[in-house]
């Protein structure tokens, strides 16, 4: 009774180890799977699509880049490397990506044509005056390249008082 309970105690530790090993295996796999999702997931915000449209962008992104690692680099430990290379490279790619998102000058020329806000609320359009105190529209936040000033979120109060305007 005594040894029944050692290799009792002995097998539960084999298999939580080798449950150990196989989700770090799996997960090693899914790493530049998981980076693509969360980098893809982190522009599309950015650029302005709604949640669920940026977790399914992000969703794809995720199945194209773990389905390559899988079957391109296939289940060796020796290829490693290549997943390690693969999440720099969309390291690189990301910090690229929100560069250019970053210092897009993003004007928007007919901002009646255009949904103003996500449908969680959260505004799409942002604004500033330009020199002859003319309203300037922008699809992301920041400043504004030409006046340097703030741009401002549109909010329901403003747009009603633009509809208002152009409506004259």
């Amino acid at each position: 009774m005594k040894y029944s309970k050692q290799i009792i105690c002995a097998v539960k530790a084999i298999i939580f180890l080798l449950l150990i090993l196989t989700g770090a295996f799996v997960i090693t796999k899914l790493t530049a799977g998981i980076v693509a999702f969360l980098f893809i997931n982190s522009i599309a915000s950015s650029v302005g699509f709604d949640r669920y449209s940026t977790f399914y962008f992000a969703l794809l992104g995720f199945s194209i880049i773990t389905l390559v690692c899988w079957n391109y680099f296939g289940w060796k430990w020796n290829q490693l490397k290549n997943v390690i290379f693969v999440v720099i490279l969309l390291i690189g790619i990301f910090s690229l990506q929100k560069i250019i998102i970053h210092n897009r000058i993003g004007i928007v020329e007919n901002p009646k044509e255009l949904r103003w806000f996500n449908p969680d609320g959260t505004p799409l359009l942002y604004y500033s005056r330009d020199k002859n105190n003319a309203l300037v529209f922008f699809n992301h936040g920041g400043i504004n390249p030409y006046s340097g000033l703030p741009l401002t979120p549109v909010s329901v109060e403003f747009r009603a008082e633009c509809e208002k305007h152009w409506g004259e």
